[in-house]
């Protein structure tokens, strides 16, 4: 491939801004740390464009700032603190030449005493810079692949607090920042650190958006031909908007074009190309697999032999690999797998709870991973789970036919008499084999059956027709309070029977209406003891039973306000006046609820 021409470089960080797209909220989230005096922190899988968005900074923050590029994968770097002291000083000069190439420069000391080299760069030869360079405020130290410093403490080869020295140096002379980026596997060991481990300072760069990946694929090719848009969706979905994936396919496609005089590709160019992709990619995708867990690795394969890598719930997954595998992992240790998996951009969530793997390469390459990996220590051991009732209940049975067994040769030899025969030898026989044939069921592939807890709010709705004419027996409990301020004691002698025929037609609205006509008689012969103000309260219990086959038990709180003129013997007219807290009066209308 003759990548001189080929706008796509996928094993080359891009510098060049008119070919870098996207990435506007990782910028904005750089300019706010570094205005902020913070340490801002890349993390990101490889191939993420990492070292890419460090190399466009020059161009994506303001002109006070000056940055200066240190990739610590490079050994030489990181070997002893005098080697990382003169990679400092090297990378300053580089970066203050490269900015004002008539700028003098003095010769760094010959010494490997690392402080002394650090006193004389910030001091002597950092803060004249500076003073000389007014347009520069600050300079921004860009450490890529960090995890090599990291690695390079652990060693032993720098010393254990140099981060924490780092830090010190940015707070004390704020004129110097760094931006660091790590490896997403290095992003646990962050913790340990005062510099590294806030999070708020921390950034993970996601895949492209749709949008951005689109500009990456149909720019760059833009004045050799134009690509359709199943062409861009197919190259979307097999990148899965990972820029080094995006990268290798555009580049193979633009290769395969300039073979035909650059005619445009079509679907059956993006298949043609897989192999190659899949061939140059595969350093990726090794290094994902050998970094996962078993957990993890079974969670892959899952997600890809399980729906044919469609997207796939936890549940459908975790029943897969039971079915599958002896040494299925637990539900709980599945969903972790897939949470660090899609944390890591392997894995992303689709809709309904679903998850699918990010990439149709990853789904390619995966496929001649068919085999399982070995299990994990925290696993469900299903076949020793099935077999371990029916061992139990065998246990348990021959235990049983053991005693039964003794004891009947100690009752023979005790020169009893002759035993009756007795069938509970062969029905005990019977119902362990009917036991151990039951527990064969446990094989079966588990079936999520939904527990719905329905509670249910009835509101009848009964619809009735109802003609009831009820002569009902009513028992009024009648309690008197009377404060009277006359007092008449008579006996008056009643030369009638005065009949009181009270016709009320209570209307009771309800579910169901219901309209009933009462008519009551009271016949009265009383001696009674009038006073002038009487306050009476009638509690009346009613038990209507109409021709309706339902029973309504109403207790209605009903206060009459009849006027009565009673005419005794004396020729004396006495008038009583009840006052109730709700009158109602003949042929009146009340609404009440009766109880269901």
């Amino acid at each position: 491939m003759n990548l001189s021409a080929n706008p796509y470089a996928p094993e080359q960080p891009c510098s060049d801004p008119e070919r870098f797209f996207g990435r506007a909220e990782t910028f904005a989230f750089l300019r706010q740390a570094l205005h902020s005096e913070q340490t801002p922190i890349l993390i990101g899988g490889r191939g993420m464009g990492k070292t890419s968005v460090l190399l466009q900074l020059p161009f994506q923050l303001e002109a006070r700032y000056l940055t200066a590029y240190l990739d610590l994968a490079e050994l030489r770097h990181t070997y002893s603190l005098s080697a990382f002291a003169v990679a400092l000083i090297q990378t300053a000069r580089q970066a203050l030449r490269t900015a004002e190439p008539s700028l003098y420069l003095p010769d760094v000391p010959e010494t490997q005493d690392a402080a002394e080299l650090w006193r004389w760069f910030a001091k002597t030869h950092l803060t004249p810079i500076f003073d000389v360079m007014r347009r520069f405020q600050r300079l921004i130290y860009c450490f890529d692949n960090a995890q090599h410093l990291l690695d390079a403490v652990q060693r032993g080869d720098l010393p254990s607090d140099l981060i924490d020295s780092l830090g010190a140096l940015c707070r004390e002379e704020k004129r110097i920042g760094i931006v660091f980026t790590f490896d997403a596997a290095a992003e646990p060991r962050l913790a340990s650190y005062a510099l590294l481990a806030e999070p708020l300072n921390q950034h993970r760069l996601p895949p492209l958006s749709d949008a951005e990946a689109r500009q990456l694929i149909t720019q760059p090719c833009a004045s050799f031909y134009a690509l359709s848009d199943d062409v861009v969706g197919a190259l979307q979905a097999y990148s899965g908007g990972q820029p080094y994936l995006l990268q290798w396919l555009c580049a193979l496609l633009w290769e395969r074009a300039a073979a035909r005089n650059f005619a445009a590709p079509d679907r059956n160019d993006v298949s043609a190309i897989l192999p190659r992709a899949l061939q140059v990619c595969s350093a990726l995708f090794d290094s994902l697999w050998q970094n996962a867990t078993p957990s993890e690795q079974a969670a892959l394969i899952a997600l890809t032999q399980a729906r044919r890598g469609a997207p796939a719930t936890l549940e459908e997954l975790h029943t897969w690999l039971i079915h599958e595998s002896e040494d299925a992992p637990h539900m709980v240790t599945l969903a972790a797998a897939l949470r660090s998996l899609e944390y890591r951009g392997a894995v992303r969530s689709a809709p309904e709870s679903a998850y699918a793997l990010s990439s149709g390469l990853l789904y390619l390459w995966l496929q001649a991973k068919a085999e399982l990996p070995s299990a994990p220590l925290n696993v469900e051991h299903t076949s020793v789970r099935r077999a371990a009732l029916p061992i139990a209940l065998i246990a348990i049975a021959s235990a049983s036919i053991a005693l039964l067994v003794a004891a009947l040769t100690s009752h023979l030899s005790s020169g009893a008499a002759t035993l009756q025969p007795t069938h509970t030898l062969a029905l005990n026989l019977e119902g362990t084999q009917r036991a151990l044939s039951l527990t064969q069921t446990f094989q079966a592939l588990p079936t999520n059956t939904p527990t719905a807890t329905l509670t249910f709010t009835a509101s009848p709705t009964r619809t009735s027709t109802v003609t009831a004419t009820a002569s009902p027996t009513r028992t009024f409990t009648v309690t008197a309070t009377a404060s009277p301020t006359r007092t008449f004691t008579a006996t008056p002698t009643f030369t009638a029977s005065p009949t009181r025929t009270f016709t009320a037609t209570p209307t009771f609205t309800a579910s169901p209406t219901r309209t009933f006509t009462v008519t009551s008689t009271f016949t009265a012969s009383p001696t009674r003891a009038f006073t002038a103000t009487a306050a009476a309260t009638l509690t009346a219990t009613d038990t209507l039973t109409p021709s309706l086959t339902a029973t309504f038990t109403a207790t209605p709180s009903q206060t009459f306000m009849p006027t009565a003129t009673i005419t005794p013997s004396s020729t004396q007219t006495h008038t009583a006046t009840a006052t109730p807290t709700r009158a109602v009066m003949p042929s009146a209308t009340s609404t009440a609820l009766p109880p269901f």
